[in-house]
């Protein structure tokens, strides 16, 4: 019987430096979640931007006339892609911070 006792009190220590290496990564996901979250916002406003140009020239016009639209539009697609993977590894943050709250539950 007392050998459980002092097996117990031996896991307790070691629960509770996994319980806090856990806390720390859920904060390290919370901040890198945080920044793929402004960089997506970030990325997709300076697609919008770019956009605006080559719309209105296309709307005035009825074609594309200046010679720096073309850099506009391949500017544009390039934020466009940023923007989806930013938000891909924003979701796999997520997935990952919910995973780590259960198993720091499991640990509780």
């Amino acid at each position: 019987m007392e050998g459980r006792v002092g097996a117990a009190q031996a896991e307790d220590p070691a629960r509770a430096v996994r319980r806090k290496h856990l806390e720390e990564e859920i904060g390290e996901a919370k901040k890198r979640k945080t920044t793929y979250t402004a960089v997506t916002v970030f990325c997709m406003i300076l697609a919008i931007v770019a956009l605006i140009p080559p719309i209105i020239e296309f709307a005035d016009y009825g074609m594309l006339v200046s010679g720096s639209t073309p850099a506009l539009l391949v500017g544009a697609i390039i934020m466009i892609v940023l923007t989806m993977i930013c938000a891909y590894l924003s979701e796999q943050e997520k997935k990952r911070i919910r995973e780590l709250e259960i198993e720091r539950a499991r640990l509780e």
